[in-house]
């Protein structure tokens, strides 16, 4: 054998290592994508106005499904979850109590452990009564921002904790936060 032919032989066989590892790159990469991004992250469309102004009908985000896997619920989070009420549908609502709080509305003024809370999001509070509850352990208890028109835990309760899917962390269409 030429050292010509050696020295081909060697490239070929390095072309071909090179070759596997770009197929096997492909492959790790889609397994991944398929399999391990759909029990992190899921897209949410949003239904309906009862997130209105945060959030409009038709608006994409981008849903972080590890977000209470690694840590605690927390006021102010805008969380998807499976509606209590077994329909099948997925909601999208604010949290306002946490286990363990007490909460009441007083003519659409929320209030929790007797404070009343800044809420810049809601543009009509409207004239609502609800409470005093105190949130037992395991629930949160979650409010629409169009308190108007929204259905939530003043129609069905408290939240369990285990129903929500994940916390809403931006806006896919059109590009903004989530707040």
């Amino acid at each position: 054998m030429s050292e010509f032919e050696l020295k081909e032989s060697v490239r070929q066989r390095k072309s071909f290592t090179a070759c596997l590892l770009n197929v096997l790159l492909v492959v790790i990469v889609g397994a991944v994508t398929f399999f391990v991004v759909p029990l992190a992250a899921q897209v949410f469309r949003v239904q309906g106005d009862s997130m209105a102004p945060t959030l409009q009908g038709g608006q994409l985000l981008f849903v972080n499904r590890l977000a209470y896997q690694f840590g605690e619920v927390k006021h102010g989070d805008v969380v998807v979850f499976r509606s209590p009420d077994n329909s099948g549908f997925v909601l999208i609502k604010r949290i306002i109590a946490l286990p363990g709080e007490r909460f009441f509305i007083d003519r659409g003024i929320v209030s929790v452990n007797d404070e009343r809370i800044a809420e810049p999001y809601v543009a009509e509070r409207g004239l609502t009564q609800f409470g005093p509850m105190t949130m037992k352990a395991g629930t949160v208890f979650v409010l629409g921002d169009h308190r108007l028109v929204s259905n939530d835990s003043r129609d069905w309760g408290a939240l369990p904790v285990e129903y929500i899917i994940g916390r809403a962390e931006f806006s896919i269409w059109p590009p903004e936060p989530v707040s």
